[in-house]
């Protein structure tokens, strides 16, 4: 839809070449549109090559479908049917800027026309690329001069098809959307990425791209795109734990900058060029591998130690990775190596307290080699073992004389950090007092029950655990004796 600007412009066209001159000289003289106390001056467009068409319906003149250097810019006529261009000065056209007279669509298509052809040597082009422009206005006079011309071969077959052509790839320029799609991969595995190009005509067919990457060694990457809009990339990952990245660029016309000339009124304004424009997409990746999983049986009297099972798995295609399996000491007293494409089990033998711990991993060779690249950090994963041994439990009875006594012994295995305690208790008839004793991790310790000890008194001997905060964690009852008669 025109502006009221451009529909002014269009209605004083009917004015005759005299009133015409007298005002553009009345303008220079009164400087229209310049700051007060200055003239504008504007200059006369000079026709750089193109081609003279038929006047005709719409159109009685001559129709010069050409490149205009006007205000020191190549540029295109727009708005057909106005007189002869001028220019004092250009403005240049941002994204989102439209060119007069026309829609936000039709306006990216002018400015890529603009700035791809204003440059062109070749003749014919230059008149094909004109007569796009113009088709690309709401103009009723350029619509009813061009169906005639096209119908009485006054425009010939062969450039009615450039204009087509230039049309075409205005579009799908103007509309071209570049997506790059991917899944991770690990160190030294190869991967695939997929460059898509798409525009409202569907797959963007022989587009060159320019592909920049970082962290990868390129397999195979062709330059354009197929009949389906698609270039695939493959790729093998060279980073152990830096960032994967892909950048597919596309370089052209600008559809979004162009220059229109400050003309006078009555006169054609020009649309030039000279601008390029880079559309991008990006890809990009950090990828790890995972944490092992851990857990930890501990069965009864286990004497004080567990085995601690590590699980990880590794993806197909990778290098075999390595865990270092490090004790509260900041020890290292294991490794968990797994293969590519595989998933392995570690079992690791631990003491009660002992803190074990995993927080990364390296590349090797071969399972159970050296590394050959640094540690890649992982979520931390602690297991804290769990397994507290038990104390012995020996009752023996004396003969209820003076020279035996009862006793029970406790004997505890060296090492342990808790607390253990002996415990005894009696049946309520015997009228003996419950008694507990500190265990010696390593030592055998006794308690005394007496001389003398009644017929039929149940005697029952265990022990208790606490750990390192005092917290009661075990309660259990080893031995249960009944005195007999």
């Amino acid at each position: 839809m025109r502006n009221h600007h451009v529909t002014s412009r269009r209605r004083w066209a009917v004015v005759g070449t005299t009133m015409m001159a007298l005002v553009l000289a009345l303008q220079v003289l009164a400087g229209i549109n310049a700051p007060p106390g200055e003239a504008v001056v504007y200059t006369r467009a000079t026709i750089v090559l193109g081609v003279t068409l038929p006047g005709g319906p719409g159109h009685s003149a001559p129709v010069k479908a050409v490149v205009w250097k006007n205000g020191g810019k190549k540029g295109f006529c727009i708005e057909f049917g106005m007189d002869w261009p001028t220019a004092a000065g250009t403005k240049i056209l941002s994204a989102g800027d439209r060119v007069p007279g026309m829609s936000a669509a039709s306006s990216a298509k002018a400015k890529f026309i603009a700035n791809k052809y204003a440059a062109t040597t070749n003749r014919r082009t230059a008149a094909a690329a004109a007569l796009a422009i113009w088709t690309l206005e709401s103009n009723a006079r350029f619509d009813t001069w061009w169906a005639w011309a096209s119908k009485n071969g006054k425009v010939d077959a062969a450039m009615q098809a450039e204009v087509a052509g230039i049309l075409a790839e205005a579009g799908q320029f103007a509309t071209v959307k570049m997506t790059i799609t991917g899944n991770p991969v690990d160190y030294l595995e190869a991967g695939t990425v997929t460059i898509s190009l798409r525009s409202h005509d569907g797959p963007v067919k022989g587009r060159l791209v320019t592909l920049s990457h970082t962290g990868v060694r390129v397999l195979s990457a062709p330059s354009r795109s197929d009949a389906d809009g698609l270039i695939v990339v493959t790729y093998q990952r060279t980073t152990v734990s830096g960032e994967v990245a892909f950048t597919a660029s596309i370089e052209g016309p600008s559809t979004s900058k162009a220059g229109v000339s400050n003309s006078s009124r009555l006169h054609q304004m020009t649309l030039s060029g000279g601008f390029t424009e880079v559309k991008k997409a990006r890809l990009a990746y950090q990828r790890t591998l995972g944490s092992p999983t851990v857990s930890s049986t501990c069965g009864t009297d286990c004497d004080g130690s567990a085995a601690v099972e590590f699980r990880a798995c590794n993806t197909d295609g990778a290098s075999p990775i390595q865990y270092p399996v490090v004790n509260q000491d900041g020890r290292t007293i294991a490794t968990l190596d797994v293969p590519a494409g595989d998933c392995t089990t570690k079992l690791v033998t631990a003491q009660d307290r002992d803190e074990l711990l995993v927080d990364r991993y390296c590349h090797v060779a071969s399972s159970g080699g050296a590394c050959v690249t640094g540690y890649v950090k992982v979520k931390e994963v602690r297991h804290l073992v769990d397994c507290p041994a038990w104390a012995s439990v020996e009752v023996t009875l004396g003969c209820n004389c003076a020279t035996s006594w009862s006793r029970v012994n406790f004997s505890l295995r060296p090492g342990s950090p808790r607390r253990y305690e002996g415990t005894v208790t009696f049946s309520e008839a015997s009228g003996l007092k419950p008694q507990t004793v500190r265990l010696i991790p390593g030592q055998t310790t006794t308690l005394t029950i007496g001389q003398v000890v009644p017929a039929g008194t149940v005697i029952n001997a265990g022990f208790t655990i606490r750990d390192e905060a005092g917290k009661l964690t075990t309660s259990e009852s080893l031995v249960v004796v009944q005195v007999m008669k």
